[in-house]
């Protein structure tokens, strides 16, 4: 299992500028043009099935992280990402009993107590307020580099399985990277649902969290139910079936009228099943790619020279450089 989050827009009314608030700017007044609230998802990595949601206020994330990772079950595995990682998060998590497997950022200073042959070491984190470094969990570290992205420095993860017999350094450094596939969960519920750059048209804190959480969750969840059940009939990887597959699907049966009492199963989803197994995806290649921001924005270019039979109008009006398109001074007869 995985656990990510990302933002949502919200409706700029009073009632949810009481309860939510803006991302930072460096333009105007510091401040975002809408009101944003943190999503945070717990799935499975197998079947891209959402098991829980957490809403929460942007900029407060902590909480909804925390409240989305005490969900896990006792014995399952928990994959996160390095902006996850907290000592009190962590140790939270760990008492549930769940098994964690979590990036940190590479400047963590961790000290190795004992060294392993597969590369991993044992060293313990502290919480920031402990200065004596006198209370601190046993944790296992893994350091790897990417093939051809050695410019993107090592990769540390950490985990609570300390036994490299249990689990070699090279297993969990690929188990690692089954983490993407929150991020397929993350881009069907913002972008395949509802659209990419959608506002959220509830005026209300409780409606928000109606339209933002509770509704996708429970449509996800359901079209992911119909893509593992057309991958077990088929026999292959959940993940190899189309993602916009099901979501059509639901739109299709929205306008149907509902047969009462319902049939089977098997009889109402053949049809749609057999839809999805004809449209199977090839095996993808492991993400790799460090992210890199190109452009945040677009900017104006350098001032161009405008011709020498604008350069006068120019001068005379003060414009610049800017200026726009010479005429046509070809005649249109009719």
């Amino acid at each position: 299992m995985a656990v990510d989050g990302t933002t949502l827009d919200v409706a700029d009314t009073p009632a949810n500028d009481a309860f939510f608030r803006r991302p930072g700017s460096g333009r105007g007044e510091k401040m975002g043009a809408f009101l944003q609230v943190r999503l945070v998802v717990l799935a499975e990595c197998g079947t891209q099935r959402s098991r829980r949601g957490h809403q929460g206020v942007h900029g407060g994330q902590d909480g909804a992280r925390r409240h989305a990772a005490l969900a896990v079950p006792a014995g399952e595995l928990l994959l996160a990402d390095r902006s996850f990682p907290g000592y009190d998060r962590w140790k939270t998590t760990a008492a549930t009993g769940a098994t964690l497997l979590w990036r940190v950022a590479s400047h963590v200073v961790l000290v190795a107590r004992e060294q392993y042959a597969d590369g991993s070491y044992l060293p313990k984190v502290y919480a920031a307020r402990d200065r004596r470094r006198a209370h601190g969990p046993l944790v296992r570290v893994v350091e790897y580099t990417i093939a051809g992205h050695d410019e993107a420095g090592p990769i540390r993860l950490i985990t609570t399985i300390l036994d490299p017999d249990q689990a070699p350094a090279a297993e969990l450094a690929a188990l690692y990277h089954e983490r993407w596939e929150v991020e397929g969960v993350l881009d069907e519920i913002k972008v395949l649902q509802r659209g990419p750059d959608v506002v959220l048209r509830s005026r209300c804190p409780d409606g928000v969290e109606q339209e933002g959480l509770r509704l996708p969750l429970l449509v996800h969840h359901a079209a992911r139910q119909v893509l593992h059940e057309a991958a077990a009939q088929a026999g292959a990887d959940p993940t190899g079936c189309p993602s916009p597959a099901p979501s059509r699907i639901v739109h299709r049966q929205v306008p149907a009228p509902a047969a009462y009492p319902p049939g089977p199963p098997c009889r109402r989803l053949g049809p749609h099943l057999a839809e999805i197994l004809r449209r199977l995806l090839p095996v993808r290649r492991r993400r790799a790619s460090p992210r890199i921001v190109k452009r945040k924005m677009p900017k104006l270019g350098p001032p161009t020279c405008p011709p020498p039979h604008l350069a006068q109008a120019h001068r005379r009006t003060g414009r610049g450089g800017h200026h726009r398109s010479p005429r046509s001074r070809s005649t249109v007869t009719q």
